[in-house]
């Protein structure tokens, strides 16, 4: 799923590796990801966001270079995409829309979970609304910390996954003292 692939992404270009499998996408995904990018290329440059609540108003500035910055990222993870990825029209969806008389609100959702229904495709993926969603056992799921292990990219694939925030994590105990030390000496940590 899309928060998988970011993850992915992520991990891959901070390891300067190549992913060992081709992942399949839904055409639905790579047009959302053009659909950011082109909105950010008319978009007026930001100059900066404003919060405001009870306590006060925050003014935040943003960086000057914030738009090239995003739309370079849009244009890796799309050059990722088009490197690493099969990009698939997802036609199942259309018999479980009319089976079901499901609205098409959550079509990016559906289109995942029916390419993990193919033969030899799994879904890699942390939400569990999947297994919510469809339950007769044809799609098969794994979670992304399962098969980054299962291809041995070691613990700093963990690192860099507890450094963007993934909670969950089976960590081992030299990543854990690391943290703790960093915590310690109020350095950045994760801990």
């Amino acid at each position: 799923d899309f928060t998988s692939l970011l993850l992915m992404f992520q991990i891959y270009q901070a390891l300067r590796i190549k992913p060992k499998h081709k992942f399949i996408v839904s055409q639905l995904l790579v047009n959302k990801i053009e659909e950011c990018r082109y909105h950010e290329l008319l978009s007026p440059s930001k100059l900066g966001y404003i919060n405001i609540t009870t306590s006060g108003v925050q003014v935040t500035k943003v960086a000057n270079n914030y738009k090239d910055n995003i739309i370079s990222f849009y244009n890796k993870l799309k050059s990722f995409l088009d490197e690493n990825c099969d990009i698939c029209i997802v036609p199942e969806k259309l018999d479980f829309i009319r089976r079901t008389a499901k609205s098409s609100s959550k079509l990016e959702f559906l289109e995942n979970a029916m390419l993990a229904m193919r033969d030899n495709v799994w879904l890699v993926s942390d939400d569990l609304g999947y297994n919510k969603m469809l339950k007769d056992g044809r799609m098969k799921i794994i979670t992304t910390e399962i098969y980054l292990e299962k291809l041995q990219y070691g613990e700093k694939v963990k690192e860099i996954m507890l450094h963007n925030n993934y909670y969950g994590l089976t960590l081992s105990c030299d990543i854990m003292y690391k943290e703790y030390l960093n915590y310690s000496a109020h350095k950045l940590n994760y801990w």
